[in-house]
């Protein structure tokens, strides 16, 4: 093979793997959309379309906050909102997220975070799915998340119990598109994007993984004074 040809290939590749991380993210959204879409149907007759209607907002408004990171991920420009989010809007969105355990320090009622809600929900998103699909079909799939103050800064703890991460693979754990998951489970975009945004807002973020002991992923994000 010539290495006009190889270059042919590993574009094609990276296409590919572009293609299913973006139809990852989208795929949820859309599904709910059309799940609301028939809910109408039914709804409309009975004069009770508001909550469908609220849904079908809120996902779409999801979809877009998608499409305006991906773009600021592909420009690489780090320009994030002026904006905060509360304990308050992360126990909403903590509704969706499956999780087997969440405990939160006490005293953490009034805090506010230097990041928005939606990457907030985002690397949340991220973080637990991750955790999930580290364990095989047949396991006790329990993800468990941790929130506590560490000085000036709020720290959330994402714990599971599968596979592991190996350790020659670690150092590449937050490459672009890297996955040590079988092909069309996970895209490999989750955790460089964690780490984009995280570190964006001026955070940090870390792990701790072994094989078949599970991994520990924990994120600090500056709190607002």
């Amino acid at each position: 093979m010539s290495v006009k040809e190889q270059i042919a290939q590993e574009k094609r590749k990276l296409l590919e793997t572009l293609a299913e991380g973006i139809a990852h993210e989208m795929g949820t959204p859309l599904s709910i959309l059309q799940g609301r879409v028939e809910m109408l149907r039914g709804q409309y007759r009975q004069g009770q379309i508001e909550d469908s209607l609220d849904c079908i907002h809120d996902q779409a408004y999801r979809i877009q906050r998608v499409v305006e990171t991906l773009l600021q991920y592909s420009s690489q420009a780090r320009v994030f909102p002026e904006s905060n989010s509360s304990i308050e809007d992360f126990l909403a969105m903590a509704e969706n997220l499956p999780l087997t355990q969440l405990s939160i320090e006490n005293g953490l009622k009034n805090l506010r975070v230097k990041i928005s809600r939606h990457h907030l929900e985002t690397i949340l998103r991220h973080l637990v799915q991750n955790a999930l699909e580290s364990y095989a079909d047949d396991d006790d799939h329990r993800v468990c998340m941790r929130i506590e103050r560490q000085k000036k800064n709020l720290l959330f703890r994402i714990q599971d119990f599968g596979s592991g991460v190996r350790e020659e693979d670690q150092i590449r754990i937050f490459d672009p598109f890297f996955t040590t998951r079988r092909r069309g489970i996970g895209t490999g975009m989750g955790l460089s994007l964690t780490q984009w945004l995280v570190e964006g807002y001026g955070g940090k973020i870390d792990f701790k993984s072994a094989p078949f002991e599970g991994t520990v992923v924990s994120i600090q994000l500056p709190l607002i004074k």
